[in-house]
């Protein structure tokens, strides 16, 4: 279910998520460069992060394995490309379970007024209106994850 202080648009191929925070910027780049915090919030409702390795900066590689509730594995990994803080991310990931590999990128930015955070994350593109629009449920959960750690 997608909070109320989410907005959902997409393109043909690209994920666009908007989402506000009631917390500074700073403690939401913090909840996504720290890795006892990312481990913390990454993935739907329900799933676990296995392993997480974050090298946060330009160049840096990182991998995750996320677990789900019905106890799938779902490895991921990529490079870290852009990073200004605290305002954006930007990161290429590579899928590759069951199939060939697909490749992705997506771009973090945030934005201060009043001491909200307004986040916005692009990802794309998609190979299919199914995976995105199952890619938006998770980050949109992933999202709800993260505001309960900011916002606490």
């Amino acid at each position: 279910m997608m909070s109320t202080l989410a907005r959902l648009h997409t393109t043909d191929q690209d994920l666009l998520i908007t989402q506000t925070f009631y917390a500074p910027r700073e403690a939401v780049w913090h909840a996504w460069n720290e890795l006892h915090l990312a481990r913390q919030w990454w993935g739907p409702k329900g799933f676990t992060i296995d392993e997480l390795e974050l090298a946060m900066r330009p160049g840096g590689a990182w991998r995750a394995v996320m677990h789900s509730p019905d106890d799938r594995m779902y490895p991921r990994f990529g490079v870290l490309e852009d990073s200004v803080a605290p305002e954006r991310l930007h990161f290429r990931l590579v899928w590759a379970e069951g199939g060939p590999a697909t490749e992705m990128g997506a771009t973090i930015t945030l934005a201060e007024h009043d001491r909200q955070t307004h986040l916005t994350f692009r990802k794309g593109p998609f190979p299919s209106d199914e995976w995105r629009r199952s890619e938006a449920d998770g980050w949109n959960e992933a999202f709800d994850r993260l505001r309960a750690i900011v916002e606490r």
